[in-house]
């Protein structure tokens, strides 16, 4: 076999791979033959070649779906991603904070509370300064209110949190991808909160902006929501997220 050969071979077996990036988990060998567009029998060579390396494997109904190797590698992937994590959301943190000068967080959820793990503080004289390290309740706040918004239910109540998920305004909250709040955790700071995914399509963090109401009405906040949410995407996309 020639060197283009087995080059074009690889591209081929990409392209089989690339057919599971979008929602549908499996396929039949004519449904990849016509999204690959790759003849029959090019396409079960592949597949067995594939399944061989636990790349795919074939369930009970003649169809399709990856395999344990391919999560293997993705374990591996996101936990070196998950120390350079902050360093990804740190640059467009730098963006956002350059863009408005107000203060920019990054939280997760810790226990039943968020934690602050990143922080670029405004300049202005008029700031609100939180420490690397806070933690705060996940009820109160437009930062934990967007990490509430995407557990289920179980997960809520298990943390003693009296809080209904399904209700219309966390339904909003999903729906718009992101969520305003004013004075609602401190009177007279106003705050943005957008989710971070990962590649399993789970929120593992938040990205928010916050600064004095008197500066940050929300009329403002919302302009400014389209841009935060543009990063958060870019921020979910280097960690391995297809939406």
């Amino acid at each position: 076999m020639t060197e283009s050969t087995t080059t074009r071979s690889i591209e081929r077996a990409f392209d089989i791979l690339e057919c599971f990036l979008d929602e549908q988990q499996e396929f039949t060998l004519k449904e990849i033959v016509a999204l690959t567009k790759l003849s029959p029998s090019t396409v079960h060579r592949l597949i067995k070649a594939l399944e061989k390396r636990k790349y795919l494997i074939c369930n009970k109904n003649k169809k399709y779906k990856l395999g344990s190797m391919v999560a293997k590698l993705g374990f591996v992937t996101v936990g070196k991603m998950g120390l350079d994590f902050k360093m990804i959301a740190r640059k467009h943190m730098i963006q956002l904070h350059k863009k408005y000068n107000e203060s920019i967080s990054l939280y997760v959820i810790d226990d039943d509370k968020r934690l602050c793990i990143d922080r670029i503080e405004s300049t202005h004289d008029l700031r609100r300064v939180i420490d690397i390290g806070s933690t705060f309740p996940l009820e109160v706040g437009a930062a934990g209110r967007i990490l509430l918004a995407y557990l289920d239910q179980a997960s809520v109540d298990d943390m003693y949190i009296h809080v209904d998920i399904s209700s219309q305004e966390y339904q909003k909250i999903r729906e718009q991808g992101y969520i305003v709040s004013q004075g609602e955790r401190e009177v007279g700071v106003s705050a943005l909160a957008v989710p971070i995914f990962n590649f399993t399509k789970k929120v593992i963090a938040t990205l928010s902006l916050s600064g004095p109401s008197i500066r940050l009405d929300k009329k403002i906040l919302n302009e400014i929501a389209i841009d935060l949410k543009s990063i958060s995407e870019k921020i979910s996309k280097e960690l391995g997220y297809t939406s």
